[in-house]
């Protein structure tokens, strides 16, 4: 399958990340592997160790390389994880959603959002203590939920 290599120092939560330095190989797919987290063969002579990104055309993802190691022959093992929100950045960049409005980022504040499309006698506000989120990094930010229903 051919795979592109790239360089990106963007933060994980980015959904547009800036890709440098492209260099297309072909990889093999080894093991039990799946499209969630494959592992790839690549034979090269290329030095590909700075390389921390890739795109596999053939599932239309977006990659972290997690781990490089060098095999027998010269080959190199890369571990990937998928990039959920760059290989899927078009469907958010065009979803609809309603979001409540916050003072400060990190900072959700109880104030009501007058662009809500129900009348404000209807919102009710609970906060849950969620502690310390699994997808975020020091300092801790948590999340503001907004649902619409009856």
């Amino acid at each position: 399958m051919i795979i592109v290599l790239y360089k990106t120092v963007d933060d994980i939560k980015t959904v547009n990340k800036t890709l440098t330095d492209g260099l297309t190989l072909n990889a093999d797919i080894t093991g039990g592997c799946d499209i969630i987290s494959p592992v790839l063969k690549i034979a090269t002579k290329n030095n590909i160790t700075s390389y921390n990104y890739c795109y596999i055309q053939t599932w239309d993802r977006y990659y972290y390389i997690n781990t490089m190691s060098v095999v027998p022959g010269g080959a190199v093992l890369i571990s990937c994880g998928v990039d959920v929100l760059m290989s899927y950045r078009d469907y958010i960049a065009n979803c609809t959603a309603c979001v409540i409005r916050s003072e400060s980022i990190g900072k959700p504040t109880d104030v009501v959002d007058t662009s809500l499309p129900i009348h404000q006698s209807q919102v009710t506000t609970t906060a849950i203590d969620l502690g310390n989120p699994i997808f975020t990094t020091n300092p801790s930010h948590g999340y503001f939920l907004t649902v619409q229903g009856t």
